[in-house]
């Protein structure tokens, strides 16, 4: 029997549902995971404990039902959004994600303001506010410069687990709406008039008429808490 297994990553714990073709609901569970705070206003998770939630609340599902992973036809994700995640070369987490109550960068929002005037909101449909990931950024860039300069990519909350799942980095509108980076115009001019590489950011352009820049492919389903290494579709470890 197919079923589909929807990933929830919130802010205090990952949620899973596992579903039949019918759409009814199979097995849920949920895994917790750690807030840090080392300094007053910041919020911070590590993105290794995201994945090793999820992989403890999806094999409790899969025991409940009673199936395989290889079973699951479909995973559907989502969870808290304008969160950072920074990674290496190697793709690995250069520090704890900055997520979205982290207040640290107000001193960024105010500059962001300043250089971009009334643009950013007009362009984003957002408000300039700690926490998004921009402001974020900027706050890695002035105070964290030695880590800034081994940023290859960065990511939302969610799309990490994607990552882990199928090995690609990808995002969706939904979610690169949320960053304050998401150039909604197709041109890539709001990036270009903002101080990060845009290698950072390909996957925040939006593309209407090419979901798949930002969709990526077919997830293959892949949970365990070793290092991602490429396998077939289908396999599990």
């Amino acid at each position: 029997m197919t079923y589909f297994l929807g990933i929830d990553l919130g802010t205090s714990s990952v949620k899973i549902v596992l579903l039949n073709v019918k759409g009814k609901i199979v097995a849920v569970s949920s895994e917790g995971y750690r807030t840090y705070s080392p300094h007053p206003g910041w919020a911070e998770q590590d993105p290794e404990e995201w994945w090793e939630a999820t992989v403890e609340a999806t094999n409790r599902v899969a025991n409940q039902a009673h199936i395989g992973l290889e079973q699951i036809q479909a995973i559907g994700l989502s969870g808290q959004t304008h969160g950072t995640v920074v990674l290496d070369k190697n793709l690995l987490p250069l520090r704890k994600a900055i997520i979205w109550m982290d207040k640290r960068s107000i001193s960024q929002v105010h500059g962001l303001e300043e250089r971009m005037g009334g643009r950013l909101p007009r362009v984003t449909g957002l408000p300039v506010s700690c926490g998004f990931m921009a402001p974020s950024l900027l706050w890695i860039k002035e105070n964290e410069p030695s880590l800034w300069k081994r940023i290859y990519k960065v990511l939302l909350p969610k799309d990490y687990l994607r990552l882990k799942l199928s090995g690609v980095v990808a995002s969706d509108v939904t979610d690169a709406g949320g960053t304050l980076l998401l150039d909604r115009g197709g041109q890539g001019k709001l990036l270009m008039n903002l101080p990060f590489p845009m290698i950072f950011f390909l996957l925040f352009m939006n593309h209407p008429k090419s979901p798949d820049k930002l969709l990526g492919k077919r997830p293959i389903i892949f949970l365990s808490r070793e290092k991602h290494q490429s396998l077939p579709e289908g396999q599990i470890r």
